[in-house]
């Protein structure tokens, strides 16, 4: 048995998390005090810690990508027979919600779609550019070129509709 030094309740050993540096290899604060406290800390500092994940999710973005796509290999053989037959005896219903959610997502995409072309946007310029110029990979500088290009036609649009008016 050993007392927390946080809550002062004696409790097992078990109770405890492992720290070789003190003579009874154990924390001196048990683990539900341990938790409580981090939780703080993290409900104190959220932009240290947002900003880390941040970070974090930046510098081990393609390792972090590589675990994710093999876990969800993994999890989808483990329970293929789950999966199929949870979409066979449930097709109807799932067929009735996708047309019933195919306006919603539709009208987000083309919210989404209206938003880049008004910003320019580098998938709407590259877009422009594989359908009028034909190429696959646009380099930065003709992006610019055309963005400009864009922006010129868009002014000299407006122009013409304030002299008309």
């Amino acid at each position: 048995m050993k007392t927390c030094t946080k809550c002062h309740i004696e409790k097992d050993e078990s109770e405890f998390g492992v720290n070789r540096a003190y003579k009874d290899g154990k924390q001196r604060m048990c683990r539900e005090c341990g938790k409580a406290r981090c939780q703080t800390w993290r409900d104190k500092n959220i932009h240290k810690v947002r900003a880390y994940t941040k970070y974090y999710n930046e510098q081990f973005r393609e390792e972090i990508r590589i675990k994710r796509k093999d876990s969800d290999r993994k999890y989808y053989q483990k329970n293929k027979d789950r999966w199929h037959n949870d979409w066979i005896n449930n097709k109807d219903k799932k067929t009735a919600y996708r047309k019933k959610r195919q306006p919603i997502i539709n009208e987000k995409q083309n919210d989404r779609r209206r938003k880049q072309i008004e910003q320019l946007s580098d998938p709407y310029i590259k877009d422009r550019i594989k359908r009028s110029y034909k190429t696959t990979d646009p380099s930065e500088h003709l992006m610019e070129i055309i963005r400009v290009i864009i922006k010129i036609k868009r002014y000299a649009k407006e122009k013409k509709k304030t002299v008309n008016q």
